[in-house]
């Protein structure tokens, strides 16, 4: 006889076999090193704002540009 044990696993919540406690330890260290939707945020937040204040100043030379042609 197995000892397979059937349990819910990953984020989408998928069927998948757990036959040791090794399986566990595992998924318990995949399950505790996602990042939160706050780190993700810190992290990406910094390059959007760089990216838009480029685009302001982008626009603001061209206007000076435009300006100073005609």
């Amino acid at each position: 006889m197995s000892t397979e044990s059937w349990q819910l696993c990953g984020p989408d919540m998928n069927l998948c076999r757990s036959s040791s406690p090794d399986n566990m330890e595992e998924e318990k260290l995949n399950v505790s090193s996602r990042e939160s939707p706050r780190v993700i945020c810190l992290q990406v937040l910094p390059s959007y704002l760089l990216a838009g204040l480029g685009m302001v100043m982008a626009g603001m030379l061209l206007d000076q540009v435009q300006v100073s042609a005609s």
